[in-house]
This record gives structure tokens, C-alpha cells and sequence, in this order.
């Protein structure tokens, strides 16, 4: 939080990959934010179309930063620019590269985690994570992606992660804990097994508050070259997700991981939650995998097929 009267500093950090289409209107909604003062910070990641030429047509303003890499994935892309020491702010958010913000989305996000900083435990982190409005290529609204409020306790974000990155605002706490070097999964889990939003949710629902907020600030753009959607898979692309999981193993256990890792990191913020045993041991211990099985809160959160999520359990690749 700000000690003074000035505006709450945000540090948006963005990946850029073959953006070129649509990202000058993300970056212009980005810089017409009311009533926080923005520093915006993009990798991109190996763009081989326009996306480094638009982006240093920007590099006069002072409040941007630009750093070229390689092509390392989306997840781990957005992951370096988190653990990059040398962006300081008062609060974090996550950008796509193809959206529009509405000019109060930070704010009404700082609004909402500041009341709740207040409000709660002094020092919590706190993430704050909102509705999308659906548009099309050309920019039609399309309606919201939520009629009701996503489910943000632990259990459920283990089982479906709901919350996008590119609606995510977050405190200097949940920073901390996701930089603190003894935290850290291997960074390759950014790559093969977890995406950097999930994993910001994740941390957020196990060590700290998660905030909701029904109403929509960013237009969320669903278009054939999307890193990530909104729109629901085709049976084939389930299917073929599928195939992947059972000839790869790194794609393997997301849940399972996530599970570990919160056990090996987190263990101070765990140990009430019992049930992280069965996802973390299921792999070598019998009692675990009949735990899963038979736990059927657990399959409705997946939003799975029961049967499909049998097999997973079977199988080893929940």
C-alpha cells in the first residue's frame, strides 16, 4: 500500500509473441489507466513478425521496458519477468498481448485488494482475479465468460483453475513469497506442466486470499492465433490432449505436482490441508489412490467425466 497521497504504482508485466495484430490496442488501453501510475514491463518472447518494431515505437515514453529473448513458452516467459528483482511496485498485474482494458481495471483492482489489506490480516498476500468480456476478432462483444462467481478455495483451484492470468492484480505479499528463492519449483515446470497464472493462483489460494470480482474491465479477445482461450475445446482437441499427456511424460500430474510443490515449499500454510497428501502420494500409495477414486468432490470440481477422471487415477497423470 501507498503511505501517502500519491497514486498506487502498478508494474504490468506482458509476453509478447507474434503479436503485432492486436497489440498496439492492448498497449494503448494499458497506458490509459485512471488513477494509478503504470510501469509496463514486456519480454518478448522470439517474435519473427512486427511485434519488436511496434513495441520500440513505444520506447520513448519512459514507462515502458523492453527486454528480446528467446523463445521459451509463454508460462516461463511471464515467470522471469516475476522473479526480475529489479521491477519494483505497490501491486502486480499480468497482460495478454490481444486484449483491451477498460481504463479503471487497475484500479478498481488496487480499490478491492487495498479494502481487503485493511480489512484482514496485516501482511496477507492477496490476489485479486476478475469476469472477461468475450469479443471477437473484430471487436463484437460477445457476452461475459461467467454468469456466477468462480470458486477460488484451494481444493477447487487444484482440481479446475479457473482465474485468468490476464485479469490478475496482485500485493507486494504474494510477490514476495512467489520471488523468495526457497519457494521456486524448477523453472521447467513453466514450461511443460504449469501455466505462470495457475501457479500465482495456487500460491495465492494456499497461502493467502483470492478476490473474485464479477464485474468485467477487460475485453477479453478470442481469435485463431490465441496462446491461451476462453472457448471450450473440441472433443478432438480433448482427445488429442489426452494422447499428449500419455506419450509425454513432463506434461504429466499437474495436479500432482502442484500438490508437492505446495507440500516442499509451502509446508507452514499446509499443514491443515490433508487432502494435498492424497493428490502429492497417490503415484506410490494405494490408500491414496483409492482416496481419489472414491472422493467425489473432489471429481465434480475437475469438471471431468467421472469415468475420464478414473482413468487419469489409473493411469497416473492426474
Amino acid at each position: 500500500m501507498t503511505g501517502d497521497n500519491r497514486q498506487p504504482l502498478v508494474a504490468v508485466l506482458m509476453s509478447t509473441y507474434n503479436g503485432e495484430q492486436y497489440l498496439k490496442d492492448q498497449i494503448d488501453s494499458i497506458l490509459k489507466q485512471k488513477d494509478v501510475t503504470v510501469q509496463l514491463y514486456i519480454r518478448d518472447d522470439g517474435s519473427s513478425d512486427q511485434t519488436a518494431t511496434i513495441l520500440k515505437s513505444y520506447a520513448s515514453l519512459g514507462n515502458i521496458f523492453v527486454k528480446v529473448g528467446t523463445n521459451v513458452g509463454v508460462g516461463r516467459a511471464f515467470m522471469s519477468l516475476v522473479y526480475d528483482e529489479s521491477i519494483h511496485a505497490d501491486y502486480y498485474a499480468f497482460s495478454d498481448q490481444d486484449d483491451i482494458w477498460l481504463e479503471d481495471k487497475l484500479s478498481r483492482a488496487v480499490s478491492m485488494i487495498r479494502k481487503a489489506e485493511e480489512s484482514g490480516p496485516s501482511k496477507a498476500p492477496i490476489l485479486y482475479a476478475g469476469n472477461q468480456t468475450l469479443i471477437d476478432a473484430t471487436g463484437k462483444e460477445l457476452g461475459d465468460r461467467f454468469q456466477e462467481p468462480v470458486p477460488v478455495e484451494y481444493h477447487r483451484v487444484l482440481a479446475a483453475n479457473l482465474l485468468s492470468g490476464c485479469t490478475m492484480v496482485f500485493n507486494q505479499e504474494l510477490m514476495n513469497l512467489l520471488r523468495d528463492k526457497k519457494r521456486r519449483p524448477p523453472m521447467e515446470t513453466f514450461t511443460t506442466t504449469v501455466m505462470h497464472d495457475v501457479w500465482v493462483a495456487w500460491v495465492a489460494a494456499i497461502c493467502g486470499k483470492t478476490l473474485f470480482d464479477m464485474e468485467g474491465k477487460i475485453l477479453y479477445r478470442q481469435h485463431d492465433h490465441n496462446v491461451v482461450g476462453a472457448f471450450a475445446k473440441s472433443k478432438a482437441e480433448v482427445h488429442r490432449d489426452q494422447i499428449h499427456k500419455l506419450v509425454s511424460r513432463k506434461n504429466r500430474n499437474p495436479r500432482m505436482k502442484r500438490a508437492g510443490y505446495a507440500l516442499k515449499y509451502f509446508p507452514e500454510y499446509v499443514s491443515d490441508k490433508k487432502d494435498l497428501q492424497h493428490y502429492a502420494g497417490y503415484k506410490h500409495s494405494l490408500k491414496d489412490r483409492l482416496w481419489l477414486l472414491r472422493d467425489d468432490q473432489t471429481i465434480r470440481y475437475t469438471h471431468e467425466k467421472r469415468i475420464g477422471y478414473w482413468l487419469k487415477v489409473i493411469l497416473g497423470l492426474v
